[in-house]
């Protein structure tokens, strides 16, 4: 069994083996609590409207290669989420397989190296995005396909028989022109490919660096057909409607202020390097550790402690002491830290200088995708430095930090999502409680507690997929429930009460009317959720301000109460949660609405049966006019302090009670002398 075991860790089957176990961990070990996120939302209401075909419309203005894809996938998976999670993981994992044969068709003796800078290609940090399921799964498909394009160029250029050279050529730039185009700013990691051939190249040559370089270039010849290719059709056959890939709309600013566009360029190149090298290996680590509980952070750090010690431990028994002197030479093998540190820091700039020429930040957070590109060219830096340092010891202790941090932040940032994603899904669960239906035309609005809202399909994509998702023959597709973000340039419009929108955009129709707006608020995850109601909005101390801003204009008249319930389709929102507290909530303010007040004490004495109640006394209020409605005094009693106390409650209790007292008995006078000695005085 040992022989077994010491064989296996001197096969070529055991650095793959590590990379998928890795790999594995950090991207599918919470897979199946993520559901879906941001673009994924009006992807899939689409497909479910229109069928897979939607998407050549979606894709027709940027990237119609997607649509393909898309359509293919969607065809096959439809709403079974987890399957575009494993087709993102498979194609993540070849990019590192991809890298790794590509080194080792290079430094063929250095295989421990080669494992290392793979490692940390898997490993990296600066984009953590693969829990998006379907929007960036085509990212992730365009990086293994640019990763194996990239290295069967290297084999191509080894290869000893002109027809293998010509074979794996045009192999190599099919998958190019795929990759681009699914994704165009990855067009500078062909930077890459050049630096592969030279080092290919420079192997086997003892000639000066001018001579190696010219010969580099011969021998990329074939290879540019793809980054000359896509750009002759990028620029002179297909007509990009959408400015923020239009390379001519990009480059206007370099034509009208040329000085000041290359000095933005210049800086953001330095910062975008610096983000992408060095940041990336610090602020993701410290953005998801500050969002996880103490329970889930000590799990993070026990799991991530774990896998690093594993993996320390098989790297220290395959390294070798010092210089690799124990490994067998080639030809110029003692430049390749020089090779790989000049390499990789030249292909991380050639990654984002695409990127940075068409106006966009390199950054580690809304826009970290853009790291993505320069994660080998990181890769290979980061690996040649460390093995520059003095001993094992502290090249060990180094990858471990390495390790830790990126691992931890993968962990964290997976928590993370899946908490989020609970957090949508119980949030659309009790809306669906609480509106058996809602008419078409009602802007919608909210701030979801964990999740930024920064598009507007954030809210009407699930909420169409619970109560409009029948299919559609328009093209566009209409929006039956279009919605509005809460942010500076929509207010307005919203308190002035004036102005409809209408847009159409990758497909969708939406048109918004400030004046059909309704409010859901939840102030946390923990809370209910509460359609306001701009007769008597009722506002938690906890909401956001922008909510009680907008609270007096939801009309909560636009919920239908008699219709038969939408329920949310379990595949996408997963299965209904546990019946508590807001499940009772939910359904007493539905038959508050209906003005059914006995269904109303009847939900609540059944919840405080079961040992339910809420966290935030607003949510106590269907109950209190309950009573009120129904004239039991002595029932509303023990409340008066436990609603007092609350100074925020105890200044909307007033008038809220007063109001279903003059509308269900406007001539019960000891009701009326019961609430001015209590809540009213």
């Amino acid at each position: 069994m040992i022989k077994k075991i010491q064989n296996f860790q001197n096969s070529k089957w055991l650095h793959p083996t590590l990379l998928f176990i890795v790999a594995g961990l950090l991207f599918l070990l919470f897979t199946s609590r993520i559901g879906l996120f941001n673009d994924d939302w009006y992807l899939v209401f689409d497909g479910h409207a229109q069928g897979s075909g939607i998407f050549h419309e979606v894709f027709k203005s940027d990237r119609p290669a997607r649509a393909y894809f898309f359509e293919a996938a969607y065809s096959v998976f439809g709403d079974h989420i987890i399957y575009y999670k494993i087709t993102s993981f498979i194609f993540r994992y070849l990019s590192v397989i991809a890298f790794y044969w590509a080194l080792t068709l290079i430094w063929k003796k250095k295989r421990n190296i080669n494992f290392l800078a793979s490692l940390i290609f898997l490993i990296y940090p600066g984009f953590l995005g693969l829990v998006v399921s379907i929007d960036y799964m085509t990212h992730f498909i365009s990086l293994g396909l640019v990763m194996l394009s990239c290295a069967f160029t290297v084999y191509a250029i080894q290869a000893s028989s002109l027809s293998k050279k010509i074979i794996l050529g045009i192999f190599a730039n099919f998958l190019g022109w795929i990759y681009l185009g699914l994704l165009e700013y990855y067009i500078g990691m062909e930077f890459l490919r050049i630096i592969f051939i030279y080092l290919v190249i420079t192997r086997s040559s003892k000639e000066k660096f001018i001579q190696k370089v010219a010969n580099t270039i011969v021998a990329w010849l074939p290879f540019a057909l793809i980054p000359v290719g896509f750009l002759g059709w990028r620029l002179f056959f297909f007509e990009n409607t959408r400015q923020a890939t239009d390379l001519g709309v990009q480059l206007s600013g370099l034509f009208s202020s040329p000085v000041y566009t290359v000095l933005w360029w210049i800086a953001n190149l330095i910062t975008g390097y610096l983000n992408s090298a060095l940041f990336a290996w610090a602020l993701p680590f410290y953005e998801t550790m500050k969002m996880l509980r103490l329970k889930e952070l000590l799990f993070v750090f026990g799991i991530t402690t774990g896998l690093v010690a594993f993996l320390l431990l098989m790297m220290n028994n395959d390294w070798k002491v010092g210089d690799d002197q124990n490994e067998i030479l080639e030809l110029n093998d003692s430049n390749w830290r020089k090779h790989s540190i000049y390499g990789g820091g030249l292909a991380i700039i050639a990654a984002i200088l695409p990127i940075i020429i068409v106006n966009r930040d390199i950054n580690l957070n809304g826009l970290a995708r853009y790291t993505v590109a320069a994660a080998p060219g990181v890769a290979m830096l980061l690996t040649a430095l460390i093995n520059n340092l003095a001993s094992q010891r502290v090249r060990l202790g180094t990858v471990g930090v390495m390790l830790f941090i990126a691992s931890a932040a993968h962990f964290g940032n997976a928590i993370s999502y899946a908490n989020q994603s609970e957090g949508i899904s119980n949030f659309w669960w009790q809306v669906s409680w609480r509106a058996p239906q809602i008419e078409p035309g009602t802007t919608l609005t909210t701030l979801y507690p964990l999740t930024a809202v920064s598009e507007d399909y954030f809210i009407w994509g699930p909420a169409n997929l619970i109560y409009y998702p029948e299919r559609q023959d328009a093209n566009p597709v209409k929006i039956q429930l279009p919605s509005i973000i809460l942010q500076d340039n929509n207010l307005p419009s919203i308190l002035a009460q004036t102005g409809d929108s209408e847009y159409s955009k990758r497909g969708n129709l939406v048109h918004t009317d400030n004046r059909s707006l309704l409010v859901l608020a939840q102030g946390s995850p923990d809370n209910c959720v509460r359609i306001l109601d701009d007769a008597a909005p009722e506002l938690s101390a906890i909401d956001e301000q922008r909510i009680m801003l907008v609270s007096p204009f939801s009309k909560k008249d636009r919920i239908v109460v008699d219709e038969q319930p939408a329920y949310p389709p379990e595949l996408i929102f997963g299965p209904e949660p546990e019946h508590t507290w807001c499940y009772y909530y939910e359904k007493a303010s539905l038959a508050r609405q209906r003005q059914d007040w006995n269904e109303v004490i009847q939900l609540m004495v059944q919840a405080d049966q079961n040992d339910y109640g809420p966290l935030d006394r607003i949510e106590w209020m269907p109950l209190l006019q309950a009573y009120v409605a129904t004239g039991q005094e002595d029932k509303l009693a023990p409340y008066v302090s436990i609603m007092m106390d609350d100074r925020f409650v105890n200044s909307q209790i007033c008038p809220l009670l007063e109001k279903v007292a003059a509308e269900t008995r406007p001539e019960d006078l000891d009701m009326k002398s019961f609430l001015e000695e209590t809540f009213c005085k």
